[in-house]
């Protein structure tokens, strides 16, 4: 998979900047690009959303976070500079219809097809957020699917989630999960209140009376913010300055068993809707720490990424034009602001100046396939890939002739005292393609191929052209298997990529088996 590095600086009006070529070394020839972008706000947009448009899987809550930005596509197209609006319209429509074809009869929203009970409740008042936005900027959003929606949430406002029956509304409760069933309530009521109060349907006296009897007991700031926000809606200005202030008082919590949250996020989501609501005083305070020791961005949640953008569209207000000149020669991605960079174009140390007039932020974010193969890690998850005979024997891959398959089994475990929501992607090599993505009916005691065991059916299993996907919740001390037959199709001398692993919401837990090597030869005729 590719890897990337990032440099930020501060440049000042008429400072020069020029990329060092050192910054691609490493990298196989070809595979690298620099994107070399400048932002009048300590974010830079164009390498979040960059990094959050290729994030390739698509639960819900994946779908809601890259598109969500997009809906402000005047100025966030502006901050951006890496899509067309005809772009921008055509990811969001995507979004729209995903989503909507994931909506069950009674309303409920589900985490990867219709029905499957995979989201929690709060998560279906992010993706009924989306819906009501989108269908705000022009989007084509049934009234009867928005009305369905809003009941659902409805019954989650007045925490009686008995009445969102579509959602997983239980916490699991164990050695392994640090959730609980009130703070998945007051979240799911909090955000519902805020969604329901943009639609003009809250019940006024609900949204007060979460303020006055149980904002003290809510632990999230989020949740608080949103409260804060809807309550600014109704015009309850008072109440909205007492939830503002007392979601910046629970900044910094962090609620492992949520997967969603983490701090950063939450510093993001308050100053972004603390914006909304006009309350500039908190805009003020969290300005300089939403962006302290911000990490590259493929190093963040899709959830940070995408309220970290909602927080630049906020910072930037009438402050979103860069002027950058540039002396060499540079591929523009957006002129003046955001600037993409090959091998070439690197080694020929274009001079970037800021004519501005004020102080600008410079990101340069480098990505490229790595010259050797990275090795083996298991960071709080394991992955062990095997190759296999049709037979179950231990393939020999030096000598592989065009047609031979082979089964590509998967094991995976967990490491920590919690339920991890993993994604797994095994990348094929170039002389693969993919035959059939194994059940647990091909295994086990009496399926064709026993000799794999018992297989898991995993929440989604894709054979992509270039991969295999799959997720599935890992509990620890437990270990799962996956499996899919290949066949060798294109003669050639190719790595084998090590299968990755990596917690969907939590980029810090994530595990790689060793690469390899195939030869595959000609068929004889």
């Amino acid at each position: 998979l590719p890897v990337s590095r990032i440099e930020r600086t501060r440049i000042d009006d008429g400072g020069n900047y020029t990329p060092d070529p050192r910054v691609i070394d490493g990298f196989t020839p070809g595979s690298e690009t620099v994107q070399v972008s400048f932002s009048a706000i300590p974010m830079d947009a164009a390498a979040l959303y960059d990094s959050l448009s290729r994030y390739p899987y698509g639960c819900t809550e994946q779908q809601v976070s890259r598109a969500l930005p997009l809906l402000y596509a005047d100025q966030m197209a502006a901050l951006a500079g890496v899509e067309t609006d005809a772009e921008i319209r055509r990811r969001v429509a995507d979004a729209v219809e995903t989503i909507l074809n994931r909506q069950s009869s009674d309303g409920a929203i589900g985490q990867w097809r219709m029905g499957d009970r995979n989201a929690n409740p709060w998560l279906g008042a992010y993706a009924v957020d989306f819906l009501a936005r989108a269908r705000e900027q022009g989007y084509a959003v049934p009234d009867a699917a928005l009305d369905r929606a809003y009941t659902v949430l409805d019954g989650i406002s007045r925490l009686e989630l008995w009445r969102a029956s579509g959602y997983e509304t239980q916490v699991q409760r164990g050695p392994w999960q640090y959730d609980t069933q009130e703070r998945l309530n007051h979240r799911s009521a909090a955000y519902a209140l805020y969604v329901l109060a943009r639609a003009g349907r809250v019940d006024r006296a609900q949204l007060r009376y979460m303020h006055d009897r149980l904002l003290t007991d809510i632990a999230s700031p989020l949740a608080r913010a949103h409260l804060g926000a809807g309550l600014a809606m109704i015009g309850d200005e008072a109440r909205s300055r007492s939830a503002f202030q007392a979601a910046m008082d629970a900044l910094g919590y962090n609620n492992a068993g949520d997967w969603y949250q983490t701090p950063r996020r939450d510093i993001a989501g308050v100053l972004a809707l603390a914006a909304e609501a006009g309350n500039e005083d908190v805009v003020a305070a969290l300005t300089e720490r939403v962006a302290t020791d911000l990490p590259e961005p493929d190093r963040l949640t899709t959830q940070e990424k995408a309220f970290l953008l909602l927080a630049a569209r906020a910072l930037a207000g009438d402050t979103t034009e860069v002027s950058v000149t540039v002396e060499g020669d540079a591929n523009t991605v957006a002129a003046g602001r955001s600037f993409r960079l090959g091998a070439e174009q690197v080694e020929a140390r274009p001079v970037f100046t800021n004519t501005t007039g004020s102080m600008v932020w410079m990101t340069q974010i480098a990505r490229g396939a790595p010259v050797d193969a990275p090795p083996a890690v298991s960071e709080r998850l394991r992955i062990e890939k095997m190759i296999l005979t049709p037979a179950g024997e231990t393939a020999d891959l030096s000598d592989v002739v065009q047609g031979d398959r082979f089964i590509i089994a998967l094991t995976l475990s967990g490491m920590e005292q919690r339920r991890v929501p993993a994604v797994v992607a095994d990348l094929l090599p170039a002389g693969f393609e993919i035959e059939a993505v194994l059940s647990p009916e091909d295994a086990g005691r009496n399926g064709p191929y026993a000799f794999l065991g018992d297989l898991t059916s995993p929440d989604i299993a894709e054979a992509r052209d270039d991969r295999f996907v799959a997720a599935v919740d890992v509990y620890e001390r437990r270990s799962y298997r996956l499996a899919y037959i290949v066949r060798a199709v294109t003669p050639g001398d190719y790595v084998i990529p090590g299968a990755n692993a990596e917690d969907m919401y939590r980029t810090d837990v994530f595990a790689r088996s060793e690469a390899g090597r195939v030869t595959i030869r000609p068929r004889a005729d």
